[in-house]
């Protein structure tokens, strides 16, 4: 049996796997150009100001890093692990005028990912908000 082909694979991924992952870190929100197409949406009964708050805070203890934040938009992003090049979390409030504000939560993959990895992450993000408001 010829184990070079295995020799050559093995070595092609330890060069290739590491450099992805250091190209996913440095990836900054503006660069994973494009809207998310999973998204997923849930209505609050506190004002956009209280619920941004709430979304900082529920992203330093979670562990999430905020690559950008506005009036009425959250980026929360997560760092590459071993199943995947980690996300982008666009997080949009949009007020209404009862009081309420509706949540749209997105996940972009920070390089290319796709299956149910992604739908795991985005899950997980939803849950933890939904209990971070009930």
């Amino acid at each position: 049996m010829d184990y070079g082909v295995y020799i050559i694979i093995g070595i092609t991924v330890a060069l290739v796997v590491p450099y992805f992952i250091r190209l996913a870190k440095r990836r900054t929100w503006g660069q994973a150009l494009g809207e998310s197409q999973r998204r997923g949406q849930f209505t609050v009964k506190l004002p956009a100001d209280q619920i941004r708050a709430k979304l900082l805070e529920l992203a330093k203890s979670k562990g999430y890093i905020v690559e950008e934040t506005s009036e009425l938009q959250i980026v929360l992003a997560d760092q590459p692990t071993a199943t995947s090049w980690g996300f982008f979390y666009p997080i949009t409030l949009s007020t209404k005028s009862d009081g309420t504000t509706i949540l749209i939560i997105g996940i972009k993959s920070r390089l290319m990912q796709f299956g149910p990895v992604v739908s795991k992450h985005h899950k997980r993000l939803m849950e933890q908000i939904a209990s971070a408001f009930s």
